[in-house]
């Protein structure tokens, strides 16, 4: 049943049961079976009498009605949206929708009707999916051009009553009154995907565009603004996580995870200020030989309370907050110092985030680390994925170019994960590509992953090209990579990240010796050793 419908009998009913105290409290029915007892029947007096509760229930039903009535135009009429937006600094300048000033005054009235009403609101955030690539490829102008097109298709598939508000940037909120359930706010989710689906005209230039949609529906214990729009934005979060022209609620449990991921972060920051972060390194062997020729440097963390935190869970967290460009100098210098005491020229390899790789300063800071620690700048090998080359692949070449004049070696990591990884190769010189685990973990001579390990090292060594194979965790799949001449190799086979005291016991075992001191070594020290890693 709708519910003001249900509403409406609830009160019918309460008002009859008043006219029925009523009458019998002032003994109505008495006093008229006396005016009637002599022209009447018991069947019409008993007729009369409901006649004249009903009658009392009715009237104040409609008084109640009329009093909901004057509310509705009375609140309709106190300040309309247009006139409210033509103060001065409310309007947004570039798609002349309200402006971001405007949106909890507006969300506040709505609410305020809402509970007169006994109906909900929904509070939509929708952000433009990879709209800094358009700033990016085509320009600001384009850009602009493509927010005040977007601004129309939102504004033609709301109704009159809601309200449509730029936020900032790409940002946009609506705010949809007058919701029973949450069925209201599905269908305009679903209209406003609709009306993003088709490529917009700028110009000379067709570009598709994308939407992603978070909702939050007002409730009872939830009618505070800010909270409202807190939660619309986290689940918007969760729609951007999804992919593009998708929409999502926000649930009960995002709140806990949200609290868990500030608690998080806290502890992170109070880790990075106490030191309590630790790097581990796990080795790299020559397939050849089984020569030890360095470690890849990997970022541990052991919580004083929860114990192990993958890095799975803190490296995003370190990169949403900002957080990584500290921690990224921090482990960029500690592994250089940690290097120099190895015996030998056993070089040092260090994953770059993304995050750090944006940053325009970050040949000079290689290159002051490089001084200060005084590591041979030839036994530095740095990693980068494939995903810093997708946004901006003019200016992450240039990044590697500069890089790469310091003298340190280049590698691209989880290469055959992405979808450009040949053309990546081709413009730029690569010191080092590492073969994905997900290739090695499947290595049976005959398959599928074999063939495609087959062809990333002929292709590797044709273009002088070094090949790592990762996770390699038998002998039948390390012996694999040696008849097809892989070069280096690693994995829980060879050694599982381990503490600096661990990997410098290690420089001191002779070379070629992996089958009867490497292995039996690092398998007595595994349940002393944190998990995690390649």
């Amino acid at each position: 049943m709708d519910r003001r419908l249900r509403n409406d009998v609830v009160v019918l009913v309460l008002f009859v049961a008043i006219g029925t105290l009523l009458s019998v409290h002032f003994e109505l029915v008495s006093h008229l079976q006396v005016l009637l007892e002599k022209h009447a029947s018991t069947a019409w007096l008993e007729g009369a009498t409901f006649l004249i509760v009903l009658l009392l229930g009715s009237v104040g039903f409609l008084l109640r009605r009329l009093y909901v009535l004057q509310s509705r135009m009375a609140s309709a009429a106190a300040q309309p949206v247009v006139e409210i937006v033509q103060e001065p600094g409310l309007q947004d300048p570039l798609t002349e929708l309200p402006g971001r000033k405007l949106w909890k005054r507006r969300l506040a009235q709505e609410l305020s009707r809402a509970v007169r009403e006994d109906t909900q609101v929904a509070v939509i955030a929708l952000d433009l999916d990879r709209f800094k690539q358009v700033n990016d490829v085509f320009g600001e102008d384009v850009g602009d051009a493509l927010l005040r097109v977007m601004a129309d298709r939102l504004a033609a598939v709301v109704r009159d009553m809601d309200t449509v508000l730029r936020m900032g940037a790409d940002e946009f909120l609506i705010i949809q009154p007058g919701l029973e359930n949450h069925d209201g706010a599905v269908s305009l989710a679903k209209r406003l995907i609709a009306a993003t689906l088709d490529p917009m005209q700028i110009r000379e230039h067709q570009i598709p565009m994308s939407i992603s949609i978070g909702i939050v529906l007002s409730t009872p214990d939830c009618r505070d603004c800010e909270k409202l729009l807190q939660r619309a934005n986290i689940a918007l979060d969760r729609a951007k996580a999804s992919g593009g022209s998708v929409y999502r609620f926000h649930e009960a449990d995002m709140d806990l995870k949200l609290q868990r991921r500030q608690r998080m972060e806290q502890d992170l920051r109070a880790a990075i200020d106490n030191d309590a972060l630790a790097l581990h390194y796990q080795p790299l062997f020559n397939v050849t030989d089984q020569r030890l020729l360095g470690f890849e440097a990997l970022l541990r963390w052991q919580h004083a309370e929860h114990g192990f935190v993958s890095p799975a869970d803190f490296i995003p967290l370190a990169e949403e907050t900002g957080l990584i460009m500290s921690i990224g100098e921090w482990v960029l210098e500690q592994a250089c110092k940690d290097a120099l005491r190895w015996a030998g020229d056993r070089k040092i390899a260090v994953n770059l985030s993304p995050i750090q790789f944006r940053d325009p300063e970050l040949p000079s800071k290689v290159a002051a680390i490089i001084k200060r620690t005084g590591l041979p700048a030839e036994r530095l090998e740095l990693e980068i994925t494939e995903g810093v080359l997708i946004e901006d692949a003019d200016t992450a070449l240039a990044m590697l170019v500069e890089l790469k004049s310091l003298g340190v070696r280049i590698s691209m990591d989880d290469f055959g994960t992405g979808y450009s990884s040949l053309s990546y190769l081709k413009r730029f010189p690569f010191d080092k590509i590492k073969i994905d685990r997900s290739f090695v973990s499947q290595l049976v001579i005959g398959s599928e992953d074999a063939a495609i390990v087959k062809a990333i090292l002929a292709m590797g060594h044709s273009l002088g090209m070094i090949a790592t194979a990762e996770g390699v965790e038998s002998a039948e799949q390390f012996d694999y990579l040696q008849l097809e001449g892989c070069d280096e190799a690693q994995g829980f086979l060879l050694g599982r990240p381990m503490p600096f005291e661990y990997a410098l016991a290690l420089c001191s075992v002779p070379d070629g010796h992996m089958e009867s001191v490497v292995r039996p070594l690092v398998a007595a020290h595994l349940p002393r050793l944190a998990s995690g890693g390649n």
